[in-house]
């Protein structure tokens, strides 16, 4: 009787471990398999560099080129965090892109009440109330190839598990299908040089084309003034400029300073991305800008020898943080 017990207890504990390894099987091919389907419908795919990648949601046929070393993460759930597809994060900076394709549920109109109302609900799931949003206008959503769009950003009920407490929302709408991107920093780690850099990069490279495939994103251009960088940082040779031009923008009145400081900030915050051409026609209205805020002969040869080298808005940024570095 013993020995049948014994055997019994064996034979059932054997049983057991083998159920335990085939369920242990199981759950590995199932997660092998989500991981598949996640990596046929997913993409993250880095330039040369790896400053600048490009996302791709296959399923959609939508893609963001994202600049700042960015990474692929594991989203941290918590009750308080929507669902989403997947989650960028930026190593150069501490900034957080999210995407989810759906269908909300709402009753809309047309293309742009239907991104209103699924913007809505979005932030309003967000942080309570009604948060303002603005849709996206018609040259907005003819660059991004979609319907309609809507923008809306406010800052969180509290920080999430990155310290980020601030998050602007992009709802792109096409053919009845939305996607919602978030881009959420923490406020106090961004400074607004940054932050202008990075809206123009990520704002105008949202793209939702099923025909357009891969394609290997160029955010920075060559430059005269900056590196192919999110943080505005000065070549080599620029930033031995700042210290021979500083003299004569130190030599300006307070009053021009702020004249100069205004303008640079305006430059500097256009929507323009970065690779955007700058013709003489286009450059002009902003180098008068600069030249009209003192008659100082100096500071105007400066301005004008530094227009002389602007190709792309990403060249006249680097003139505004050249400038701004000198007045520093």
């Amino acid at each position: 009787m013993l020995r049948f017990l014994v055997g019994t207890a064996v034979r059932t504990a054997t049983r057991a471990a083998i159920h335990s390894h085939l369920e242990s099987q199981r759950r590995d091919a199932a997660m092998r398999a989500q991981q598949a389907q996640l990596a046929a419908s997913f993409a993250l795919l880095p330039n040369a560099s790896g400053e600048t990648a490009l996302y791709q949601d296959r399923r959609a046929g939508f893609s963001h080129a994202l600049p700042g070393y960015p990474r692929a993460l594991a989203p941290i759930p918590t009750p308080a965090e929507p669902v989403i597809d997947t989650l960028i994060g930026l190593a150069e900076i501490p900034v957080f892109v999210r995407y989810r394709l759906g269908a909300p549920q709402v009753q809309a109109a047309s293309a742009v009440d239907y991104a209103m109302q699924a913007a809505q609900a979005y932030a309003a799931g967000r942080v309570g109330g009604r948060p303002a949003v603005v849709p996206a206008r018609p040259d907005q959503a003819a660059r991004w190839m979609v319907d309609a769009g809507a923008l809306c950003s406010y800052a969180l009920p509290r920080a999430d598990p990155f310290g980020a407490d601030f998050e602007e929302l992009i709802v792109l709408v096409r053919r009845a299908t939305a996607m919602a991107v978030t881009i959420r920093y923490p406020r106090a780690q961004m400074d607004w040089l940054r932050q202008a850099f990075l809206a123009s990069a990520i704002r105008n490279s949202l793209l939702w084309d099923p025909q357009r495939g891969a394609y290997a994103p160029t955010i920075w251009p060559e430059s005269a003034f900056l590196e192919p960088s999110v943080s505005g940082a000065l070549n080599a040779h620029k930033s031995h400029v700042v210290g021979q031009i500083a003299p004569t923008i130190a030599s300006l009145s307070m009053p021009e300073k702020e004249a100069v400081s205004a303008a640079l900030g305006a430059i500097v915050s256009r929507e323009a991305p970065p690779w955007a051409p700058m013709p003489l026609d286009l450059l002009a209205p902003h180098v008068n800008a600069l030249l009209g805020c003192s008659n100082n002969p100096s500071f105007q040869a400066i301005v004008r020898q530094a227009a002389g080298e602007v190709r792309t808005m990403h060249d006249l940024r680097g003139v505004c943080v050249l400038l701004g570095r000198a007045m520093g």
